[in-house]
């Protein structure tokens, strides 16, 4: 075995660790890439390493590596390629110094406490170069630790960096703490036996199996629903207060508190006094509006603008998008004749902006995630004209740049009410709960074509995005997906190839629309992808805060929210989303029917969200 100085240790996005270092006996750098699951004892640069490396299968493996201390030629060669001191701007004189007493230094730096020696250099130089070698130490004992529990390198830095020095233990006690830096099906999560005794599954999968209900639209379940082998990690995830429970329904914490702070914000909203205006004063204001138009030509919207105008919150529904600019332009000129200031128009996403700016040329249109929030200023109304949309957690994010007196219309289309309450328990609540304006609904039929599974795989084949209104089609299509080769892309959602469609979605704050890109290939400084016919490159750090899925097949919202050009239409129950999805520019190339399951859908579940009318709800 050799002894190697670490230069650079760098984790790409297909799981390969690339480690930069100097091989001690030749001097000479040697670049090795491995598999970062292979690395069993943590690796960190400016540390010398004992290492045994491989090349039987023809590249190279990290069979073994131990940390050993400091001696005259590394310490020297660490100064000369500036891994001593590198964070300490040292003086020239002092590294000179340091490379002239070089075992003294590095015996000064091996000394598990400071206070055994005198410094053999001047201070603070002498105590900053122990500390970082003593941190360096630290950090490499946390992180094999780290790595032993369950956790790959890459794993445990990220893991180290939230938890501190106190990660071990808190991944010892609490496994599921490790969920978002993991695959799912990571070993790691597994609660050990002793916690759970003979559980079949683990609490991992309790949650994971909630988490499954809630994105089917329940986010509230029955204890009685829980398969009974799960019975024993549900127990678990109570006590720990992982799930939230009445007694007879469960809930995953972060549903509750998501859910809680929505209906809050609601009630916060609704609770202050909203002026109204009668009919005449409406009817006199819009009168004055039509004698400003440049032309007659314009439909009468006053009985619509009437009901809008005195509600704080208000829903409006529509089906022809010529006709709901309309009434966003008379209604923009309507308020401002009452003295308000102009509308805000809100968004899902950045890229329909530019449509709807032709549309309503003198109006000010935002992404909602990029709508800000003017304090002290009053009569502001926003308009939300994608409703159907947003998430709850979307909600929050919107309502944090809302105040009190502020008005809120929220606009859906006709055509996607059917699937909006089925994928989401707070549609209908709202609907049933505040005031809806429904302007003309135009009813169309829709030529389907009964499909087998082989059509719809063969239009996978021809390198369509198929939509769906059913996420048991997705995911079948989704998995069925079989490409060789090794992996291009690793992350806690999924493995992905070269060739393979992926949907990139913000997994945190959201600050930028989510697309589908087709993986090209790994680089050491992130991923290129193909999206919209372009070649992008994306780093590390922007990848890895990204959710992804497998986009061979995508859902009706999310082929919106991306701005999909064209694909394959096919449905299940809502057969009238072609027209919502014409209508926001996806060109359907087929629209496939397939039969009905027998399986009855279940009914969205979750708290109330709208305001308590006189204690009730």
């Amino acid at each position: 075995m050799k002894h190697y100085l670490v230069l650079c240790v760098l984790h790409r996005l297909d799981r390969r660790t690339i480690l930069s270092v100097v091989e001690i006996i030749r001097s000479r750098t040697v670049r090795l890439i491995i598999d970062t699951d292979e690395i069993v004892s943590s690796v960190l640069p400016g540390g010398v390493y004992e290492m045994r490396i491989s090349y039987r299968t023809g590249r190279p493996q990290l069979v073994y590596s131990h940390p050993v201390d400091y001696d005259t030629q590394t310490t020297r060669l660490a100064v000369d390629r500036g891994l001593i001191g590198s964070g300490q701007h040292l003086p020239a004189a002092i590294k000179k110094l340091i490379h002239q007493h070089a075992g003294a230094i590095s015996d000064w730096i091996n000394l598990p406490n400071a206070t055994d020696k005198y410094a053999p250099i001047n201070e603070p130089y002498a105590s900053l170069l122990w500390h970082e070698a003593a941190s360096r130490r630290q950090d490499q004992q946390v992180l094999t630790g780290l790595i032993e529990g369950g956790l790959n390198q890459h794993q445990a830095e990220q893991y180290l960096q939230c938890y501190g020095v106190e990660a071990p233990a808190k991944l010892k006690s609490t496994p599921l703490s490790a969920l978002p830096f993991v695959s799912r099906s990571a070993p790691v999560l597994k609660y050990p036996v002793s916690i759970v005794p003979e559980a079949p599954v683990s609490p991992l999968e309790m949650l994971l199996w909630l988490q499954e209900q809630a994105d089917r639209g329940r986010t509230i379940c029955d204890r009685t629903d829980v398969p009974s082998e799960f019975q024993l990690a549900l127990n678990t995830c109570l006590e720990n207060q992982w799930i939230k429970s009445d007694g007879q329904k469960i809930q995953l914490v972060s549903h509750a508190l998501l859910q809680t702070n929505l209906r809050e914000a609601f009630e916060a909203l609704t609770a202050n006094f909203f002026p109204t205006y009668s009919e005449l004063e409406v009817e006199y204001a819009y009168s004055r509006l039509a004698g400003l138009q440049s032309s007659g030509a314009v439909t009468d919207l006053s009985h619509s603008l009437w009901q809008l105008v005195n509600q704080r919150v208000v829903m409006v529904s529509y089906s022809a998008t010529s006709e709901l600019t309309e009434l966003l332009e008379q209604y923009s000129g309507l308020i401002q004749t009452l003295h308000w200031s102009p509308p805000e128009i809100i968004t899902y996403s950045e890229h329909v902006i530019p449509a709807l700016t032709q549309r309503l040329p003198h109006e000010q249109i935002t992404a909602f995630y990029r709508a800000s929030s003017l304090q002290g200023k009053t009569g502001r109304c926003f308009i939300v004209v994608d409703f159907e949309l947003f998430t709850p957690s979307d909600l929050v994010v919107l309502f944090e740049r809302l105040i009190a007196d502020d008005q809120l219309i929220l606009v859906s289309h006709y055509a996607m009410a059917s699937y909006a309450h089925s994928r989401s328990f707070h549609t209908r609540q709202l609907q049933n709960y505040f005031p809806t304006v429904a302007l003309n609904h135009d009813g169309e039929a829709f030529e389907t074509t009964a499909a087998s599974r082989a059509q719809i795989q063969e239009a996978v084949g021809q390198g369509h995005t198929i939509i769906s209104d059913d996420f048991d089609i997705i995911a079948q299509i989704n998995s069925s997906q079989k490409v060789s080769g090794p992996p291009k892309l690793v992350t806690p959602d999924g493995t992905y190839h070269k060739h393979q469609p992926v949907l990139f979605e913000p997994a945190g704050p959201r600050d930028f629309d989510s697309f589908i890109g087709v993986i090209i290939s790994t680089t050491d400084k992130g991923l290129l992808v193909s999206a919209k016919g372009v070649v992008m490159h994306f780093t590390n750090d922007f990848v890895r805060n990204c959710r992804t899925s497998a986009a061979y097949a995508i859902d009706v919202a999310q082929a919106a929210k991306i701005g999909l050009s064209r694909g394959v239409l096919v449905t299940i129950r809502d057969h009238e989303v072609e027209k919502y999805l014409r209508d926001v520019g996806v060109e359907i190339l087929q629209h496939y029917a397939l039969p009905e399951s027998s399986v009855p859908a279940n009914s969205p579940t979750g708290q109330r969200i709208t305001p308590s009318v006189e204690g009730h709800g």
